[in-house]
């Protein structure tokens, strides 16, 4: 994937990777449980607000 450098260029749809390799799953029974815990953790490609911009 190429990746924008400045500016407000962000990677358009011919460009963007597949959800499969900006996504991720994994599970988890905790010692003692009975049901599997999921966690999914992702990328969020393109401009967007970040935290920091809250702060100022």
């Amino acid at each position: 994937m190429k990746i924008p450098r400045g500016g407000d260029e962000a990677p358009t749809a011919t460009t963007a990777n597949p959800v499969d390799e900006l996504t991720w799953v994994a599970s988890h029974r905790p010692r003692g449980a009975t049901t599997d815990r999921f966690v999914l953790a992702g990328i969020v490609t393109g401009n967007r607000i970040t935290p920091s911009t809250f702060s100022r």
